[in-house]
C-alpha cells in the first residue's frame, strides 16, 4: 500500500512537472526570443544586398566595436536607488554585441557579450524594490542566454539560467503572491515592462525551470490585457510619445517572444487601437518631426523605435515602414547619419525586423482626434503651420496639471513648446495626490504650461477635460470642455481651435462663473524672441517669425513672464519664456482670443 501511494505520488508530482511544462508548446530549442528558424541567415546576407540593411549592419557594428572596450556594468544604485540604467546599458551591449556577432562571425563580440552576461548574473541582486530594473536586466540576459546559448559552455548556462531564475522569477513570482506592489495592479507602462521582460525570462529558461514557466506565462498573460488596453481606441498613449517608446518596446517584444516562442500571441496583438498605434505615432509628429512632447517627456525629439519596423510588418501597413525609414536614415535630424542619432538600447533589433519598402504617401487630414486616456487634437495648415493641443485626465501616472495646453509651428519651427519633465529625483515628485508635492514643482503645472492660471490657482489634480465639439471639414475646429479642471474658480471654461483659413489658428477661451474680481494669465511658452507692440507680438527665430494678435478683449496686450522656477533644484528654464495675456478685474463672463500664424498679412 505504501508502495503504491509513493507511486502515485511520483505520477502525481512527475505529471504536474509535465503539464507545467508542456502546457505551452514552447519551442523545443534556442533560439527561441525574437529570432526564427531562417532569421540568421536573413541579417547575416541581407546587408550585402540592401543598402538600408547594410547601414544598419555598419552602426551596430561601430557600437559593438565601442563596447569592447568598456570596463564591466558596474553594481551600482543611482541617486533614486535604481539599477534602471544599468540594466538598460546590459540591454544595449548584450544584444548589440550578439547581433554583431551573428552578422560577423567575430569572436570578439561573442566573448564580450558572454563576459557581460556573466557579469550582471554574478550582481547581488538585479534590484526588486524598483521592478523595472529586474523587468530590464532579465530582457537582457535571458535574450544573450537564449541567442548564444550553443556558445556556452555547461558551468556558464547553469550561471546565467540560475541568475534569471533567481534574481528575476522568484522576486516576480513573490510580488504577485505577496507583496502585491503597484505596478502589478496598475495599467501603466510598468504592466507591460515588468510582464514582458519576465515573460523572455520564463521561456528561455523553460527547459531548466519547467515548474515555474507555465506559473509565470499564465501570470503574464492574464495581466497584460490590462496594460494593452491603454493603446484604445486610436492607439494614442496617454502617458506621453516618450512612454509609448517605452511601452510599446515591451508589448512588441512580448508578442514577439510568444510567437517565436511558443507559436501564438494569445490575442494580445488583437487588442483595440494596437493595430494603429504605429500610424497615430507618426502621424502626430509635426513636420519639423518632433512630438507634442506631453506629460513627464522630456524631448520632442522622437525615438528610434526598432517596433515601427515590427508594427509595420505584422499589421501589413507598408506606409508606417517607410515613414519610418525616412526618420531612420536621415541625414539631417535623427537618422543614422545626422549628428543627433542616438543610439538606443534596441537599436540591434532594426537589423533583424527591417525590410525595403517602396515610397509610400499619405495624405494626413486638415484636423484630426486622437482618442484615449488621453485626447489629442491635431491641426494641419500652410507654412507648414501645425497646432496640437490635449484633453485628458490629470490624475493618471505621468501627467501634468496642464489640460488645455498647446505646442505650435510654422516653417519648420516650434514657437509653442512643452518644456517637458523635471527630475525624477527630486522629493516627493511622484507624489500626485490632491496637495502632493508633485505639484509644487514648477513644470509640473499649469503655471508652466500653455493653458490658462485663474487666480493664482492650480488645476484640480482630480478633473478631466474631454472633447465637447470636433468638426474636421471646411473650417475645423475642436472644443475642449475645460471645467472641471478649473472648477474651484469658475462655472464653464471651454477652448476652442479653430482653422480660419489654411494659414491661421484661432484660439479661443471662454469663460463664465467668474469670481469678481478675477485675474486671468493666458500662455504659451516659447523659446523664441519676443517683440510685443499692444495687441501683436512677433516671434523670432533666426530669420523666420511667427506672429500673434490678440483678437478680444479689446485693449488687451501682450506681455512676457519668465519661467523661473522657485528653487534651484528644478530645471531653471532660461532658454524659455512664457509669452502672456493678463487680464486684471475681470466680470463674470470672460471671453479671450487669439489668432497666430507664419504670415504677417493674413493678420492685417
Amino acid at each position: 500500500m505504501k508502495y503504491l501511494l509513493g507511486v502515485i505520488a511520483i505520477l502525481i508530482v512527475f505529471g504536474c512537472t509535465q503539464h507545467n511544462h508542456y502546457r505551452y508548446a514552447i519551442k523545443n530549442k534556442h533560439p527561441r526570443l525574437l529570432l526564427q528558424d531562417n532569421d540568421l541567415a536573413r541579417i547575416r546576407d541581407y546587408p550585402a544586398v540592401d543598402a538600408g540593411a547594410r547601414q544598419i549592419r555598419d552602426i551596430i557594428i561601430r557600437y559593438a566595436d565601442s563596447f569592447l572596450i568598456r570596463e564591466p556594468i558596474k553594481y551600482e544604485l543611482d541617486i533614486r536607488s535604481t539599477l534602471l540604467e544599468k540594466s538598460r546599458e546590459a540591454i544595449k551591449i548584450i544584444v548589440t554585441e550578439s547581433m554583431a556577432f551573428f552578422v560577423t562571425g567575430d569572436d570578439r563580440y561573442r566573448r564580450k557579450a558572454i563576459d557581460e552576461l556573466m557579469n550582471t548574473a554574478s550582481f547581488p541582486s538585479w534590484n526588486p524594490a524598483h521592478f523595472l530594473d529586474v523587468a530590464e536586466m532579465t530582457t537582457a540576459v535571458s535574450i544573450g542566454y537564449d541567442w548564444l546559448y550553443d556558445d556556452l559552455s555547461p558551468e556558464q548556462r547553469k550561471t546565467i539560467s540560475n541568475a534569471i531564475y533567481t534574481k528575476g522569477i522568484l522576486p516576480y513570482l513573490e510580488a504577485h503572491d505577496s507583496t502585491r506592489p503597484y505596478w502589478v495592479t496598475l495599467d501603466n507602462n510598468w504592466k507591460l515592462v515588468c510582464h514582458g521582460g519576465l515573460l523572455a525570462g520564463a521561456i528561455a529558461v523553460a527547459d531548466e525551470y519547467p515548474e515555474v514557466t507555465a506559473r509565470v506565462i499564465d501570470t503574464c498573460l492574464s495581466q497584460l490585457p490590462a496594460g494593452f488596453s491603454r493603446y484604445a481606441p486610436d492607439g494614442c498613449w496617454y502617458e506621453g510619445p516618450g512612454y509609448w517608446s517605452y511601452a510599446t518596446y515591451y508589448s512588441v517584444l512580448t508578442i514577439a517572444v510568444l510567437q517565436s516562442g511558443l507559436n501564438n500571441d494569445y490575442g494580445l496583438s488583437d487588442a483595440a487601437g494596437f493595430s494603429n498605434t504605429a500610424d497615430t505615432y507618426l502621424s502626430m509628429l509635426s513636420p519639423s518631426m518632433q512630438t507634442f512632447n506631453f506629460a513627464d517627456d522630456r524631448f520632442s525629439r522622437p525615438v528610434l523605435n526598432y517596433t515601427m519596423l515590427w508594427l509595420s510588418k505584422k499589421f501589413n501597413k507598408p506606409c508606417v515602414s517607410a515613414a519610418y525609414c525616412r526618420l531612420l536614415f536621415d541625414s539631417s535630424y535623427i537618422g543614422i547619419q545626422s549628428p543627433n542619432f542616438k543610439y538606443e538600447r534596441f537599436f540591434a533589433l532594426h537589423l533583424l525586423f527591417y525590410e525595403p519598402v517602396s515610397s509610400c504617401s499619405t495624405n494626413l487630414p486638415v484636423a484630426q482626434w486622437y482618442k484615449g486616456m488621453v485626447d489629442v487634437l491635431v491641426f494641419r495648415g500652410s507654412d507648414s503651420l501645425f497646432f496640437a493641443m490635449k484633453g485628458g485626465d490629470n490624475s493618471e501616472n505621468h501627467q501634468h496639471l496642464d489640460l488645455g495646453t498647446f505646442v505650435v509651428e510654422s516653417q519648420g519651427v516650434r514657437w509653442g513648446c512643452d518644456l517637458g519633465s523635471d527630475q525624477y529625483h527630486l522629493p516627493g515628485f511622484f507624489n500626485g495626490a490632491q496637495g502632493g508635492l508633485r505639484w509644487r514643482y514648477f513644470r509640473n503645472t499649469n503655471f508652466s504650461h500653455s493653458t490658462l492660471v485663474i487666480n493664482d490657482s492650480l488645476q484640480r489634480v482630480m478633473a478631466k477635460a474631454r472633447v465637447a465639439g470636433f468638426d474636421n471639414s471646411v473650417q475645423p475646429f475642436a472644443i475642449l470642455d475645460l471645467s472641471e479642471p478649473y472648477a474651484n474658480v469658475c462655472k464653464v471654461f471651454y477652448r476652442k481651435a479653430e482653422l480660419l483659413n489654411e494659414g491661421i489658428l484661432c484660439l479661443t477661451d471662454s469663460i463664465t462663473g467668474l469670481k469678481p474680481g478675477s485675474v486671468i494669465r493666458w500662455g504659451m511658452v516659447t523659446p523664441a524672441l519676443i517683440n510685443i507692440a499692444g495687441n501683436c507680438a512677433t516671434l523670432t527665430s533666426g530669420t523666420k517669425s511667427f506672429y500673434l494678435k490678440i483678437a478680444d478683449p479689446t485693449g488687451a496686450k501682450f506681455s512676457v513672464q519668465s519661467l523661473k522656477p522657485l528653487t534651484m533644484a528644478e530645471f531653471q528654464n532660461s532658454e524659455y519664456r512664457m509669452l502672456s495675456i493678463v487680464a486684471t478685474k475681470c466680470s463674470e463672463d470672460m471671453k479671450i482670443v487669439v489668432m497666430m500664424t507664419g504670415s504677417k498679412d493674413l493678420l492685417e
